[in-house]
């Protein structure tokens, strides 16, 4: 691979120019469709151009060929320039089930049969030529799709940034159906994704165990062949994004035990599709979330000593409401003089501290008595009235400057630290912060790191009414912040400011469910991706902090940050993790990512028929990674550098899609996700 090593001081330079595209903006240059329009009037007809191509297949000429065939409005109309027309696109574009030549009875039926409005079989049934390359519907209807060969489609490019955002990285196949299926496509896929079960990470953990000891590997192990290889990807990919902002992580003391990453990533996937309060509430109860942030075994003050107030800031912070009073469009209120106006004060944290107070493992009659089994591990905390702080508690106020909800004082008879716990979720998940907080984050992570405010107020209506009465509803959150037309407008998506970084672990995990990685021994060893050196600089429930791997906030210097955009992922992008990424992932596009029989190798099958043809290699990555959006500039370069690879030896046509691959993984258009 002396092309990919001779290429990468040039590719390096590329990638650090990134950030100046989010700025400014990409211009695509999407190709033109199947040349259908054989009368040139602007439409595609069955009994007009469908006609003249089945009459072409068939010899006819002349008059014959245009006769009672010619639509309304028809530019084309000379029989001459109309059979020169359809001969320059036999043999390419009108060539369906792509044997190398153009026959009337199959690709001439089809073609029609498909201007008729037939799909599936119906289109294909009795009418593939011999010795196709495209052998069935799935096969075509790609093709199709893909402009005959001149490009993706307008509904090519809508699944396929959709899958972008809500999934672990589009598959050809899904997005050829995706693409093909009835509208609203967009809605419905969402829909069947809603209906799908989860699968427990603990069950992993359980059955791994039955087998031998377990460790955090495992966990990190179960969280990728879930993220890569599960068929609910959009709960997946949700479950991640909340990862990033209800943050715990093993690099804490005491958190590398795989019963606690795991449980904690099933309140997460268990919820996702749920109700945010129901989330605060198993969050909150969650031991791992407990540990990270110390509010288990947190006993009631005393003279000398006040309860742990970690939780109690975090929790207000980071996972609800923010610091600062916000619009129902995410932007700060401000005061007469133009300061942001805070949520809460140290008081507020206090009281939320001593709610969190009388909280221990379960599965004990003893207080804060360290787990026997492992089902404590990952199992609900439980309370003890005994330990809970029976002082009034100040909590939120609900209005701006309005009065706080305060918790009145209990007895030692009375205490009760359920109750107490139910009232305080129940006023943070009522502040009017929360939708606008959250629904901004979700959009940030999945979608755009500088969503308009109209976005983010659409977004937070969702949260604060599903249109039943229903508040928290998530499902409805993530279909707005997927359905919205911010998110599913291609024009927008181009416009300046638009877009985000994708993160390490996301690339490097599209990456892999793209092509279909796999091992031999079926496992999924990613256990060095957080290593900066010998991996990716990010590895999923690893952040080094609370506030996750990367600030929402964050303005990298440069042309984003003087346009006053964020680029939040920019802050985990050094100049040594650009580098050392790059390299490693030539590694794993060119030979799998590990070694022996757990090497994750990926499935290059779709290319090997594309080898001999350096355009078509381009055009099948830059729909599938590239969004179907790429300068000309950026495509001319590839399929040059491509086609320097000449046609001998033994890997020659390897050689040629991995090289692309490792391009397009580093360049703009597909860095920064539109």
């Amino acid at each position: 691979m002396r092309h990919l090593v001779l290429a990468g001081a040039r590719l390096r330079r590329w990638v650090l120019g990134t950030a100046l595209l989010i700025a400014a903006g990409v211009s695509g240059s999407p190709h033109a469709q199947c040349s259908f329009d054989v009368d040139a009037n602007g439409g595609i007809d069955a009994l007009t151009d469908g006609i003249m191509i089945l009459r072409a297949g068939f010899g006819l000429t002349g008059p014959t060929l245009t006769q009672g065939a010619l639509g309304t409005g028809a530019t084309r109309t000379d029989p001459a320039l109309v059979l020169a027309f359809i001969n320059a696109n036999k043999t390419t574009q009108y060539d369906l089930d792509g044997n190398g030549s153009f026959d009337a009875l199959t690709d001439g039926l089809m073609i029609l049969r498909y201007m008729f409005g037939l799909s599936g079989t119906s289109v294909t049934n009795g009418a593939i030529g011999t010795n196709p390359t495209r052998p069935d519907w799935t096969a075509v209807n790609g093709f199709l799709l893909n402009g005959c060969g001149t490009g993706p489609s307008v509904q090519l490019r809508d699944a396929v940034r959709l899958l972008t955002q809500a999934t672990w990285g589009p598959k050809q196949s899904e997005v050829n159906t995706l693409a093909g299926s009835p509208p609203p496509q967009v809605d419905n896929w969402i829909t069947q994704q809603f209906a799908l079960p989860g699968v427990n990470h603990i069950d992993w953990i359980i059955a791994r165990d039955a087998l031998g000891s377990v460790s955090t590997s495992d966990s990190i192990e179960s969280f990728w062949m879930q993220a890569l290889a599960g068929n609910d990807q959009l709960r997946q990919r949700v479950a991640y994004a909340l990862s990033q902002i209800l943050v715990v992580s093993d690099q804490k003391d005491g958190l590398g035990n795989p019963w606690l990453i795991s449980g904690y990533f099933d309140v997460l996937s268990r919820n996702a599709f749920g109700n945010f309060r129901t989330l605060l509430e198993e969050i909150t109860k969650n031991p791992a979330m407990a540990l990270w942030l110390d509010h288990i075994c947190n006993d009631k003050e005393t003279a000398t000593r006040l309860p742990n107030e970690n939780y109690a800031r975090e929790i207000l912070q980071l996972f609800s409401i923010g610091t600062v009073w916000l619009n129902q469009d995410g932007t700060p209120m401000l005061d007469a003089q133009n300061n942001p106006l805070p949520t809460y004060d140290q008081n507020v944290v206090q009281g939320f501290a001593k709610v969190f107070t009388g909280w221990s493992y379960s599965g004990s009659a003893n207080w804060c008595a360290y787990p026997a089994t492992d089902l404590p591990w990952y199992a609900p905390l439980v309370a003890f009235n005994n330990r809970h702080s029976i002082s009034s508690k100040q909590l939120l106020s609900l209005t701006p400057g309005g009065a706080s909800v305060v918790l009145p004082a209990q007895t030692a008879q009375t205490a009760n630290a359920q109750a107490d716990l139910t009232a305080a979720l129940d006023n943070i998940f009522n502040h009017p912060n929360v939708g606008p907080y959250i629904g901004k984050q979700l959009i940030k992570l999945l979608v755009t790191s500088n969503p308009s405010p109209g976005y983010v107020s659409r977004v937070a209506a969702k949260f604060a009414n599903n249109g039943s009465g229903v508040r928290g509803d998530m499902q409805a959150v993530i279909r707005a912040v997927l359905t919205d037309t911010d998110a599913r407008d291609q024009a927008i998506a181009q416009g300046a400011g638009y877009g985000k970084l994708r993160e390490p672990a996301v690339r490097f995990g599209n990456l892999m469910r793209t092509f279909h990685a796999t091992a031999v021994s079926g496992r999924y060893s990613f256990y060095t991706l957080g290593d900066p050196l010998y991996g990716v600089n990010q590895q999923p429930l690893s952040s080094p902090t609370v506030f996750n791997f990367y600030s929402p906030d964050f303005s990298p210097q440069g042309a984003v940050g003087a346009n006053g955009l964020v680029g939040p992922e920019f802050e985990i992008t050094t100049s040594t993790a650009i580098v050392t990424t790059s390299n490693n992932m030539k590694n794993a596009i060119t030979g799998g990512w590990g070694s022996g029989a757990d090497a994750m190798v990926l499935d290059y099958a779709a290319l090997a028929p594309l080898a001999a043809s350096p355009d078509q290699i381009v055009d099948y990555l830059w729909l599938v990674m590239g969004n179907g959006v790429m300068t000309p500039t950026t495509y001319a370069q590839m399929v040059s550098a491509v086609g320097l690879i000449p046609q001998t030896g033994a890997n020659w046509q390897a050689d040629r899609w991995k090289l692309a691959i490792w391009i397009l993984f580093n360049s703009p258009e597909y860095v920064i996700q539109r």
